[in-house]
């Protein structure tokens, strides 16, 4: 696991029942998501807990996605994408979070039509 969660999560952990997508995107785990949203999980759901460097909650899938580091960032963002996101959050997302994109991921938002 990548993220060590501090005691904000601690404190939190009895109230939040993350999806198994969630915890792939958590775990940076691009092949356990791809399966995930293979299989019917909501590419547009939202995430109610505690995540590394995100404020916001809830955040959609594709924020998280973006807290994600190095080549698994990536990945995570195009199976989601693949998946069908909302428009309006790619496009909030694309704009916000800009300097927070790995090279490849701002290259695959650049190119992705949605």
């Amino acid at each position: 696991m990548h993220w060590n969660p501090a005691a904000e999560w601690f404190s939190r952990a009895n109230t939040i029942s993350p999806s198994l997508l969630t915890a792939a995107i958590l775990l940076q785990w691009p092949e356990g998501t791809e399966l995930c949203l293979r299989f019917g999980a909501d590419a547009n759901a939202e995430y109610h807990g505690p995540c590394p460097g995100v404020t916001e909650s809830p955040c959609p899938m594709l924020r998280l996605a973006l807290a994600a580091r190095s080549q698994p960032q990536c990945l995570l963002c195009r199976y989601l994408l693949d998946r069908g996101i909302d428009r309006k959050v790619f496009q909030r997302l694309r704009k916000r979070l800009q300097n927070e994109m790995e090279l490849d991921t701002q290259e695959l938002f650049a190119r992705w039509v949605p």
